[in-house]
């Protein structure tokens, strides 16, 4: 189940990382303006974020241990979680959150949907890796000998 999810997780990133890189390299207007939670032009803000993501991409598979890999994705759902917080509390002047770059303008059917689908995907690495690093820790935990134990089997 955890490589599925692990899988599915990279995907996301990965398209994710591809289409903002893409967008920062655009001529769009909006791309001039100030990001409201970094005060850096929104094309700087979308290239450093595609760039991360794309570290993470290129790292996790060469990541041995599935706990590594389930907080990697965790530490960057995490990121995006305060990116979304800083969006919410600078309330209605924050423009919308780019978190899927400009999808919605190549793919016009979804774009209605954007913010939404964002939600949903940040959601899934989100709940899904601190579901899946919890359930690793309590397997930890109920394998791991107690020192009783050890000193009777002494």
């Amino acid at each position: 189940m955890e490589t599925l999810y692990l899988g599915i997780a990279w995907a996301i990133i990965l398209i994710v990382a591809a289409a903002k890189i893409l967008d920062a390299w655009g001529s769009a207007r909006v791309l001039n303006q100030q990001d409201p939670v970094f005060d850096l032009e929104q094309r700087y803000v979308l290239f450093g974020a595609g760039i991360v993501e794309l570290v993470v991409c290129s790292v996790l598979p060469f990541m041995k241990r599935r706990l590594h890999q389930l907080l990697l994705v965790g530490w960057l759902a995490t990121m995006f979680m305060f990116y979304r917080a800083g969006h919410l509390w600078l309330g209605p002047t924050a423009a919308t959150c780019p978190c899927l770059g400009r999808i919605g303008e190549w793919w016009p059917a979804i774009a209605p949907y954007q913010s939404n689908i964002a939600l949903g995907l940040f959601l899934y690495l989100l709940i899904g890796s601190y579901v899946f690093i919890f359930v690793r820790h309590r397997e930890i935990e109920v394998t791991k000998p107690t020192v009783l134990a050890e000193i009777k089997a002494i």
